[in-house]
C-alpha cells in the first residue's frame, strides 16, 4: 500500500524539479538533452557574444583620435583574447579534452567571459574619451 504512494511522490517530486528548472531557465538556456544539442548550443551562444563584443570592439576603435589609443586598444584586446583562451584551456582543460562535453564546456567559458568584456566595452563606449573609465 505504501509503495504506490512512495512512486507517486518520487514521481511527482521529478515533474516538479523538471518544471522548476524549465521555469529558471529562458527559452534561449535550453540546449537540449544530447551532447550534440548541447555543444551546438553553447557555439551559438558564444558566438552571439563574440559577434556583440567584436561590434563594440569596432565602434570604440573607430571612435578612438590618436593612433597611440588605438594601437594601445587593440593591443589590449588581443591580449585580452589570448588571455580568455588561455583561461578556458586551463579551466575546461583540466578535464579530459576527448570527452563528450568538453566542446560545450569551452564554449561556455568563453561566452561567460566574453560576456565579462562586453559589460566592459560598454563602459568605454558609454565614456567616449581616451583611456576610461577609470
Amino acid at each position: 500500500m505504501h509503495k504506490p504512494l512512495i512512486i507517486f511522490q518520487v514521481i511527482f517530486f521529478l515533474v516538479a524539479s523538471s518544471a522548476s528548472h524549465a521555469e529558471d531557465s529562458s527559452d534561449n538556456e535550453k540546449c537540449g538533452f544530447t551532447q550534440l544539442e548541447q555543444n551546438n548550443c553553447a557555439a551559438f551562444k558564444y558566438h552571439e557574444a563574440d559577434g556583440e563584443l567584436n561590434r563594440l570592439y569596432k565602434e570604440q576603435l573607430a571612435a578612438l583620435k590618436t593612433p597611440k589609443t588605438i594601437a594601445r586598444f587593440r593591443d589590449a584586446q588581443r591580449a585580452w583574447v589570448a588571455f580568455r583562451d588561455k583561461s578556458c584551456l586551463y579551466e575546461v582543460g583540466t578535464r579530459e579534452e576527448n570527452g563528450s562535453s568538453w566542446i560545450a564546456d569551452d564554449f561556455v567559458c568563453k561566452a561567460n567571459y566574453t560576456k565579462l568584456r562586453i559589460f566592459e566595452l560598454e563602459k568605454y563606449v558609454a565614456c567616449r574619451e581616451d583611456y576610461c573609465p577609470n
